[in-house]
């Protein structure tokens, strides 16, 4: 069998049947992402009287969201959760009415807006007790919800010019999601959803519009999925052109430039060896990430307490470079060992203590150290499904730390149990076991640089390279890598 790059020798069919072609002279350049969502926010039952809703907009340079609440226990502090994280608060006026504000750029009055709220949880808690709640934009949102979110795909570097724009509507219970590509060369192309080939179409006078809904009078075809938050990938024949999460970009929601900054925190009069530092990583996606970490100090258990709060053990072990110990913190936690980031790394008060001793303790203060340090970078992407199994899916997850410490995994779901083969550039570099769970069966291998129990050790760069995934010979995934993360 022929490997390309894509799909490998398959015709792509041409029949455009539900396809409606358009032809149009738009603007060659981009334009900015947009997302509008408009949320009602649903009763817990705690207060039967109790309403809101929440209304964001993101674009490219400002972002806000903002909650307005009526018939609440009036002058009673309400919190604001986002996923579990405070992220504000606000007290109902004597009528009940209140309203909170988070944006970017931050503006008087209003707090910094510099998270991402799709998909997650939002809970408005008085009294200890949640009070009204809702999912913003995704699986679960309550009925009512308005959802307007427009997305240019990023072109992939040689794969020709044009443009490719995708759009996902929700009002009044209906939803359409629509892809539209124009100025690119006309010929056979596919659309593919996290890695599933949804749609064959021709490209004709270089430009075409697909659009899937789910109003049953509609010719078009069902949306019985959901592309919110999925990778988009537009290939013409085997040649990928167009590839990018469908989520709306916008600075310091899920955009930024990368940047680390270094700080120590004091040491006590009682430390005489060794030092605590405090790093925080600002990731392409905004993502933060902070180390808290201890450095040449004797090996044993710290005491991490955060702004007057207990955060956990920080375990200092001796190793080959000296001895050293670290607790981490993320804006979007991705690993066991994070937790999450819901306090300003910059201008926290840090106390450091070995039984009742405090050993460093203050806000952290610039200094100078020779300890290396890169900016982590991490990207996940699905394989593309090559139609051996059509409801198969398979990821693969690239992360590097910022000790230069590689992790790379493949998880493959919904392929029939047993041992498959996993390639890279048609060399076999591992085995991934898939057993039947309770949702479905699921297989996974993991490599690492320094690997733990069960992972492997990661022994070549995966960058760059072709992925694929295979049993007996048959065929299940495949994917080139992106080079630079």
């Amino acid at each position: 069998m022929k490997w390309m790059c894509l799909t490998g020798s398959r015709r792509i069919s041409r029949k455009i049947g539900w396809i409606n072609i358009v032809v149009a002279l738009l603007a060659a350049q981009a334009a900015a992402d947009s997302a509008f969502f408009s949320v009602p926010l649903q009763r817990t039952g705690v207060d039967a009287n109790a309403g809101g809703l929440v209304t964001i907009t993101l674009a490219q340079n400002t972002s806000s969201l903002v909650l307005q609440a009526s018939n609440l226990a009036p002058s009673r502090v309400c919190t604001v959760l986002v996923a579990g994280i405070a992220r504000g608060t606000f007290v109902p006026n004597r009528a009940g009415r209140g309203q909170l504000t988070l944006s970017v750029p931050s503006a008087p009055g209003t707090n910094i807006l510099n998270f991402d709220p799709r998909g997650k949880q939002l809970s408005v808690v008085q009294n200890g007790a949640v009070v009204l709640h809702a999912r913003i934009s995704g699986p679960g949102e309550p009925p009512g919800s308005i959802v307007d979110e427009r997305v240019t795909v990023p072109r992939v570097p040689g794969g020709g010019g044009g443009r490719g724009d995708a759009s996902y509507q929700l009002t009044n219970g209906t939803r359409q999601f629509s892809v539209t590509l124009t100025n690119v060369p006309d010929g056979a192309w596919t659309l593919y959803i996290d890695g599933i080939r949804r749609r064959n179409f021709a490209v004709r006078g270089g430009a075409a519009s697909i659009t899937f809904d789910n109003a049953p009078l509609t010719a078009a075809p069902a949306l019985n999925f959901d592309p919110r938050g999925l990778v988009l990938d537009i290939a013409r024949g085997t040649n990928l052109a167009f590839s990018g999460k469908f989520a709306a970009r916008a600075n310091g929601i899920n955009v930024a430039k990368p940047s680390l900054v270094t700080r120590f925190i004091p040491a006590t009069a009682t430390t005489t060896v060794g030092f605590a530092r405090v790093r925080r990583w600002i990731e392409r996606d905004a993502r933060r990430k902070v180390d808290v970490e201890l450095v040449d100090v004797p090996a044993g258990d710290y005491d991490l307490i955060i702004n007057q709060a207990f955060r956990g053990v920080i375990t200092v072990v001796t190793t080959a470079t000296g001895a050293e110990g670290e607790m981490q913190f993320a804006s979007e936690p991705d690993d066991e060992d994070e937790h999450p980031l819901d306090f300003n790394p910059l201008t926290t008060f840090y106390i450091v203590q070995s039984g009742n001793v405090s050993t460093f303790e203050g806000q952290p203060v610039i200094g100078d150290t020779n300890a290396p340090a890169f900016t982590p970078a991490r990207f996940e992407v699905p394989l593309f499904n090559l139609d051996a199994d059509k409801d198969a899916t398979a990821r693969v997850q690239y992360k590097r730390d910022e000790n230069n410490s590689r992790h790379f995994e493949v998880v493959v779901k919904n392929v029939p149990a047993g041992n498959y083969v996993l390639t890279l550039n048609g060399i076999t570099a591992g085995f991934i076991p898939v057993s039947t769970t309770s949702s479905g069966t699921r297989g996974i291998i993991e490599f690492e640089d320094a690997p733990e129990l069960a992972e492997n050790l990661l022994t070549f760069d995966p960058l760059g390279q072709t992925i694929g995934i295979e049993r007996s010979g048959v065929h299940y995934f495949q994917r080139t890598l992106p080079a630079n993360p």
